[in-house]
């Protein structure tokens, strides 16, 4: 299957989560657009950095903080993902 050819957000959503190998990938979502609001919000009030790498520290950081609210049983599966996502030199 390849990725929707159309700019609509909602389709391309759709295909993420009908694909996605994770059962938690809306939730990883929500935190990947939360932290990147939270990086513009930076940005434009604080006139702070903006960089990928720091959004990828931010992500995880927040990741982690979550994992709390998540099932035990959960847990070691997501963290294993999280370790997958590499920090770029």
């Amino acid at each position: 299957m390849n990725w929707p050819d159309d700019q609509d957000i909602h389709s391309k959503l759709a295909y993420g989560r009908i694909h996605a190998t994770h059962s938690f990938f809306i939730q990883m979502f929500l935190i990947a657009a939360w932290e990147i609001w939270n990086t513009r919000n930076n940005k434009i009030f604080d006139n702070g950095r903006v960089s990928r790498r720091l959004w990828i520290v931010k992500f995880k950081e927040q990741v982690l903080l979550q994992l709390l609210r998540v099932k035990d049983v959960y847990q070691p599966q997501i963290v294993q993902w999280l370790d997958t996502i590499v920090l770029e030199s």
